[in-house]
């Protein structure tokens, strides 16, 4: 058994979701990228782009899930006790 010293800094009620990306660098990357997309006179590759980021987020959920079912806390860890 552990106990985990630290601050809950999120947190979703029954029905909703909590996001194992937000928080990381890859999903800020990914924001950025989405809205400097958003901004493009091409539509052609605005739908591609999405269309890509959504079939590559269904191949990843296959391997380990994105977002953990309600009701979930997020916890700023600051020690971990054994």
């Amino acid at each position: 058994s552990y106990y985990v010293l630290g601050k809950v800094v999120g947190r979703v009620d029954s029905g909703d979701s909590l996001s194992l990306m937000q928080k990381t660098t890859i999903w800020s990357l990914i924001d950025v990228i989405t809205r400097v997309m958003a901004t493009s006179e091409d539509q052609d590759a605005v739908t591609k782009y999405r269309s890509g980021l959504g079939a590559a987020q269904a191949w990843i959920e296959r391997i380990l899930p994105l977002q953990i079912p309600g009701p979930a806390v997020r916890v700023a860890a600051m020690s971990i006790c054994i």
